[in-house]
């Protein structure tokens, strides 16, 4: 797993680690994600809920989260993305067995025909590491999403600080 290796480097101070994932279990615990616009193209894949963290100045990870319909009729794979502002991006999916919570880190993701999959904290994400530059609340930032049968698409991101990640209900 490639954030285990980047984080054992030592590339990564442990209090921004210690950050990240304490602004991860906050958002969590928070309620639904806010509303970001439509991003749609002829692929017949529609993307809702585009944001990504932002965590502090220093840090160089992050996490990326959406929402990606597939309106067309067969299925697909959703393979992983790449970025300029990552120097790689992983799928991640939380786990909570009992009282330990962890990640692990997926190849793919399927994304069933006329079907919809939430990248949400919590459960799927994408783990920008490395970033190459801070994100600033307010960027938009383009992740190529990557797809089996629908091949790389192009996708804009914006990124919220944590009070803005989600609504009252």
């Amino acid at each position: 797993m490639q954030i285990i290796n980047y984080i054992k480097s030592g590339s990564v101070p442990i209090t921004i680690i210690i950050s990240f994932f304490a602004a991860l279990v906050f958002t969590v615990n928070c309620g639904k994600p806010a509303s970001d616009g439509e991003s749609t193209n002829n692929s017949g894949f529609v993307f809702t809920d585009t944001w990504i963290t932002k965590v502090s100045d220093t840090s160089e990870i992050s996490a990326a989260y959406f929402k990606v319909e597939n309106e067309t009729e067969s299925d697909d794979l959703f393979l992983g993305a790449t970025s300029k502002v990552a120097e790689f991006i992983e799928i991640h999916e939380m786990l909570q067995d009992k009282d330990v919570t962890g990640m692990r880190m997926l190849d793919q993701v399927e994304v069933k025909a006329n079907n919809s999959i939430q990248f949400t904290p919590g459960g799927l994400h994408l783990m920008l590491i490395g970033l190459t530059s801070p994100v600033k609340k307010g960027d938009s930032i383009t992740l190529i999403l990557n797809f089996k049968k629908a091949g790389p698409l192009k996708v804009n991101f914006t990124v919220k600080a944590p009070h803005e990640y989600y609504e009252e209900d």
